[in-house]
């Protein structure tokens, strides 16, 4: 009954016909959500929060969705953590109205999402837990997270782990396997990984420095725009990182990637 009542809720129907199709929806996707079936109480959800063949009830609607996400289905599960959140994604744009951010609710459905295979869940507890903007700050939390999102074409993921092994934030220190992490993150096209890798030939030690490489790419980044690589040239020029010490230069691109925020 769940795929049929969906067949009603299409929006290619006349808006003639579209009260009794998704009545019509409705009574099926109740029948489907009564027996249980996550996806069908999920959607069912959504047509109490929307008003869509039924009275608008925003509080049955999200005890439809909790029920869902606690039945183990995973889209219900994201929607309640970026809900609770209070930031939205690509994939779930538009929050629950009136959830108050609640990072322990939050925390919960992500690590459900996760634990059941969803990688981009595993991503956004890695990004939490390693920004500490919303949770104590932990590193190690953050790589056992990230380590979970690596491998599914989330190029963040890799950048973000690499990050961890590059400074030892959480783990052990491990350049090889930061280049190895950076590199697949450069593979799926992140330029954010690029610029960290020549970041890490600025300022690890022998044999892993290559300050003349690193100086050379930085800036080709820099004049090209790229605001980070604006402000490593900066340092690099403050601090005399294989150049000669020249602080007005220092200064110039200091005031390059001020300009451009």
């Amino acid at each position: 009954s769940y795929d049929l009542g969906l067949l009603y809720y299409a929006e290619n129907i006349p808006s003639k016909d579209r009260d009794e199709a998704y009545a019509r929806c409705f009574k099926l996707l109740s029948q489907a959500a009564d027996a249980g079936y996550g996806p069908a109480q999920y959607e069912l959800g959504y047509m109490y929060l929307s008003g869509d063949a039924t009275a608008k009830d925003p509080e049955k609607g999200l005890s439809l969705v909790k029920q869902a996400a606690e039945g183990g289905y995973v889209e219900a599960q994201e929607r309640l953590a970026h809900s609770y959140w209070g930031q939205p994604s690509s994939d779930h744009q538009y929050l629950w109205p009136g959830l108050a951010v609640n990072m322990d609710e939050a925390t919960k459905w992500f690590k459900r999402a996760a634990d059941a295979g969803s990688a981009s869940s595993a991503f956004y507890l890695g990004y939490i837990y390693a920004s500490g903007k919303d949770v104590p700050l932990n590193y190690a939390e953050a790589a056992k997270w990230y380590s979970k999102a690596v491998g599914h074409n989330l190029n963040g993921a890799e950048n973000n782990l690499a990050n961890l092994y590059a400074w030892g934030l959480g783990v052990p220190r491990d350049y090889n396997k930061a280049m190895e992490l950076y590199n697949q993150a450069v593979a799926m096209g992140s330029s954010t990984a690029q610029y960290n890798i020549y970041e890490v030939k600025l300022y690890a030690p022998e044999p892993y420095r290559d300050r003349r490489e690193a100086v050379r790419e930085i800036r080709k980044m820099a004049e090209s725009g790229y605001g980070y690589a604006q402000s490593t040239m900066g340092d690099i020029y403050a601090g005399g990182l294989g150049v000669t010490r020249n602080y007005g230069e220092a200064a110039k691109w200091y005031e390059q990637a001020a300009a451009g925020g």
